[in-house]
């Protein structure tokens, strides 16, 4: 069966379009298919390696504040003490007379770590006394902070306070310490 011209044309087009077909259906689309995932998932991979640099560098950062801090630590005199440290404060701020009571314990905590802890009760005193002792012991080098406030008003004198401090301080036995 011999096919004419016009037929030959008809079934060469055919054969164009299904070859177009098929190359578009089994070949193009699978492959831009792809092509956009991977973009997608590509975009999806920088984002999480950003966010990933980020936690690095918080890390890296806290890592380092950690080390700094203990170093600090170390360089804390050992023989300027708490107690020592609080007593000159009182000194410097002429609250004896208002002193009642101080007491030290030392808590151990994890590994290396220790903590001193001081109770302080000062009587009889004003709020800014009170203030200008605080900032005294939140600023000296010896990492002290203030943990706990207690505050109670005098009944006796107007605008007078009993205050009771819990003061601790950061302690690492340098036998455990890693350098």
């Amino acid at each position: 069966m011999r096919l004419n011209r016009r037929e030959q044309r008809a079934a060469l087009v055919a054969v164009i379009l299904l070859s177009v077909g098929v190359l578009y259906g089994f070949i193009l689309k699978p492959t831009l298919t792809r092509t956009e995932t991977l973009r997608r998932v590509i975009g999806d991979k920088r984002q999480q390696l950003q966010e990933l640099r980020a936690r690095g560098e918080r890390y890296v950062a806290l890592s380092q504040g950690y080390r700094d801090l203990q170093q600090q630590i170390l360089l804390i005199d050992p023989n300027q003490g708490l107690f020592l440290m609080l007593d000159s404060i009182i000194q410097q701020r002429n609250l004896k007379p208002h002193l009642t009571k101080m007491e030290g314990k030392t808590i151990p905590l994890e590994g290396p770590y220790t903590e001193i802890q001081v109770e302080t009760t000062l009587e009889d005193m004003s709020f800014k006394q009170l203030v200008l002792f605080i900032e005294a012991i939140e600023t000296a080098p010896t990492l002290a902070r203030v943990q706990r406030l207690y505050l109670k008003p005098d009944q006796q004198h107007d605008h007078r306070l009993y205050a009771t401090l819990t003061i601790t301080q950061p302690r690492f036995d340098e036998s455990d310490f890693e350098r």
